[in-house]
């Protein structure tokens, strides 16, 4: 992949590309996961207890 239209296509044409907005991301930050649990889905904060 040279070009970043390149990788726009493939996101955009990527069946599962539609569950990225189930997940806490922002999109100031590139996320790589490493060994962690991944990101925290968006509906975990309203299942965990307040602090």
């Amino acid at each position: 992949m040279k070009f970043r239209d390149d990788a726009v296509s493939l996101d955009r044409d990527d069946p599962l590309g539609a569950l990225r907005a189930q997940f806490a991301l922002d999109d100031r930050l590139i996320y790589l996961d490493d060994n962690s649990l991944g990101v925290p889905p968006e509906s975990a904060a309203a299942r965990a207890p307040p602090p």
